[in-house]
């Protein structure tokens, strides 16, 4: 990992015990956006030449959309076509291959199994870095590519799920259909 402007002369690269003081303070703070979420989470759906299609909703399973969200609003997101009450804990790796093509506008490649909780940890990534947020990765990158087995696999598919996203991996899937 690199850091920026720590170094008059360039980047400069902290020891490798630093980072793992960092990671190992991290570590056991930070779980799962997706778990902690305490409001529905919204988003645009794009077509690939970036036109607004609709709106969808992701409600985490600690919502309570009531709190958020008052009966008739809810009931005229509903008559938009806009999914409110859908549970996507147990939605099909398919559909949320659908929902990450919908955010980005573009296809997404899936070389594994992907359940809500990764996608949403995958989006929140590449926002912060689209808007030029900092985001520190630390996982075991060293399985031999994405996909492959061992417990580097998942933060490998994160990469490159958050690359694909970002459009600098490549997609060659099908397009899906409308989740």
């Amino acid at each position: 990992l690199l850091t920026r402007h720590w170094h008059r002369d360039g980047p400069a690269r902290l020891p490798m015990p630093l980072w793992k003081k960092v990671v190992s303070f991290l570590a056991v703070r930070v779980t799962s956006w997706w778990r902690e979420a305490k409001h529905p989470i919204f988003h645009m759906a794009c077509t690939s030449e970036g036109l607004t299609i609709g709106i969808r909703c992701c409600t985490p399973p600690t919502c309570v959309l009531q709190a958020h969200l008052a009966s008739d609003l809810q009931n005229t997101l509903r008559l938009h076509d806009v999914n409110v009450d859908r549970r996507w804990e147990s939605a099909e790796s398919e559909d949320v291959r659908g929902l990450l093509c919908s955010l980005c506008g573009r296809n997404i490649a899936l070389h594994r199994s992907l359940g809500i909780e990764a996608a949403i940890q995958a989006v929140g990534v590449s926002l912060r870095l689209a808007a030029g947020v900092p985001v520190l990765l630390a996982g075991d990158l060293s399985v031999g590519g994405v996909g492959a087995a061992g417990a580097g696999a998942a933060d490998a598919e994160l990469c490159g799920l958050v690359a694909q996203i970002l459009g600098a991996g490549g997609g060659a899937a099908s397009p899906p259909s409308s989740p």
